[in-house]
């Protein structure tokens, strides 16, 4: 499963992509292949953002929470957070995360 990628990821990524514009510029090969270099990277980048999965494990639900794990857990005990379990490990989905941080802003 993969973790959402976030607007600040995004502008990361791209700057990175300017950064390697740059580079290029700089030493003047302007040739196909580095163009189809870097197209291929910004290619996969966005084929990577098609394809993340709206169910999250524990690590990745903490990650797009900004939480740590163990808060994450402690969330659960309480029963205050949304998680479903069909076998022995928990998944969290995307959009019940979003409506509990929608509900409990302060």
């Amino acid at each position: 499963m993969k973790s959402k990628i976030t607007a600040h990821d995004i502008s990361q990524l791209n700057n990175k992509i300017d950064l390697l514009t740059l580079k290029v510029d700089s030493i003047g090969q302007h040739d196909d292949e580095n163009i189809r270099s870097i197209i291929g990277r910004i290619d996969r980048i966005e084929d990577e953002m098609k394809g993340t999965s709206n169910v999250m494990s524990s690590k990745e639900a903490a990650a797009y929470l900004g939480i740590s794990v163990a808060r994450l857990y402690q969330l659960i005990r309480n029963s205050q957070l949304p998680f479903f379990k069909p076998n022995r490990k928990m998944f969290f989905e995307r959009h019940r995360l979003d409506e509990w941080v929608a509900n409990n802003i302060k």
